[in-house]
């Protein structure tokens, strides 16, 4: 008698677990002939869902732009091992890591995460338009993934390097002065000739 007894569990919230209803976990200890001690957790998920766009024009969706999941508190990023999202100091890289890709029509979403702040960040951006180089903030809560809204993430189309072009200038004003110079001996050679 006197003593003080404490039970620790992890709950693991699957992937597969209904978005915006609570998932009770309880947790029940028979202390021998006396009442049972009964502890509940609810825990709810949410997600939430992007559209990729191009920033010029119509704003057309963009298919295969690659994002990660972190931790805006911590810069961990989302893994899925073992039948569960959990938050790791791992590179973008890593195996395990949860990547997002957008589809054809620019569509792609986050499902199972717990309520609160995180960021999207681009990985890899689609064919011939820049990576975006700042995260997207977003908010999971209530009814995020069901209702909306939908966050439309844009991107710049490449421009031509304006080091290439550059260099192409000076390809160009170099041939140019080569010319002149040809020219001008050529002409030189003429007038010691005569």
């Amino acid at each position: 008698m006197g003593k003080k007894l404490e039970v620790t569990y992890q709950m693991v919230i699957k992937d597969t677990a209904a978005i915006d209803q609570d998932l009770v976990n309880t947790a029940t200890l028979y202390p021998g002939d006396l009442t049972p001690l009964v502890d509940r957790e609810n825990v709810q998920t949410g997600g939430f869902r992007f559209i990729k766009r191009a920033a010029e024009g119509k704003q057309n969706p963009l298919a295969k732009a690659t994002f990660v999941i972190k931790n805006p508190t911590d810069d961990t990023v989302l893994t899925y091992k073992e039948g569960k999202y959990q938050f790791e100091k791992v590179a973008t890289n890593a195996s395990g890591v949860v990547r997002l890709t957008s589809d054809d029509d620019g569509y792609f979403e986050i499902r199972g995460l717990r309520y609160g702040e995180y960021l999207a960040c681009e990985i890899r951006a689609p064919s011939g338009y820049v990576l975006q180089d700042k995260p997207t903030a977003f908010t999971v809560g209530v009814s995020t993934y069901s209702q909306g809204p939908v966050l439309s993430i844009f991107n710049v189309k490449k421009t031509e390097n304006s080091i290439a072009r550059n260099g192409y200038r000076c390809n160009i004003n170099a041939f140019v002065g080569l010319l002149i110079m040809a020219s001008s001996l050529v002409m030189i050679r003429k007038r010691k000739d005569n």
